[in-house]
């Protein structure tokens, strides 16, 4: 009985062996495992692999319409990194306008791989949050009102 539980054990080995042996090099680390789970917990986060600030930098083009409109403030974008680096399920958490929100996403969308988050050092799929702020020149919002007792236009934060 147990020579034929090591006989299934090494067969089943082999076969995976010449599965595997068919596939390129660094396909290896792309093969779905069978735990599409979506960590928010991990032991490593996923991290980009490349400089973020600077590809928020040169990426981002603040919309003109928000800009005439002295539209600003903060979105929150929520995605999954995968296994595989690549990044998907992205949703927009928080946003002060539409046109912030659409310019996150099409950066986002094209973003450069990251390394995966790693659980019992193993990579797994988790999920990130990214704050992208929006800020023009003379970093605050206008907002005009009256104020109570001049009269006077004045400026709110």
């Amino acid at each position: 009985m147990m020579t034929r539980n090591i006989a299934a054990l090494l067969l089943a080995m082999c076969a995976m062996h010449t599965a595997y042996a068919q596939l390129p090099a660094n396909a290896m680390a792309t093969i779905p495992t069978a735990d599409n789970t979506i960590y928010d917990t991990v032991d490593v986060v996923a991290k980009p692999q490349f400089e973020m600030n600077r590809f928020l930098a040169n990426s981002i083009n603040y919309p003109d319409v928000a800009r005439e409109n002295d539209i600003q403030g903060r979105v929150i974008v929520r995605f999954v990194v995968n296994v595989d680096s690549t990044i998907t399920d992205i949703e927009i958490m928080r946003s002060p306008h539409e046109l912030l929100s659409a310019e996150v996403l099409r950066v986002v969308h094209n973003m450069p791989v990251w390394e995966p988050a790693k659980l019992n050092g193993r990579p797994v799929r988790s999920r990130f949050y990214l704050p992208v702020v929006f800020k023009l020149e003379g970093g605050r919002k206008k907002k005009h009102s009256k104020q109570k007792d001049t009269g006077e236009e004045g400026v709110w934060e």
